[in-house]
């Protein structure tokens, strides 16, 4: 992922995808890549599920922040 700060990275999201019963589609790897961003813009799914461009960002980074610095 790559963020309007300048800052990248790799996010493993397997963890919230085993998680939440929403998400159960997206264990296949076939489903898994065919999301969308929102209006918001957040990554999103058509079953959905969806992941906070905010949570993202502290997981690539390790970084709290609020939406308006990402």
């Amino acid at each position: 992922m790559k963020f309007n700060t300048g800052e990248s990275g790799e996010v493993d999201l397997r963890d919230v995808v085993w998680r939440y019963e929403i998400a159960v589609p997206l264990r296949d790897p076939v489903r898994f890549p065919q999301f969308y961003l929102d209006s918001w813009p957040t990554i999103a799914w058509d079953c959905g599920f969806d992941v906070a461009p905010e949570s993202l960002y502290s997981r690539v980074t390790g970084k709290e922040t609020s939406q308006e610095k990402i």
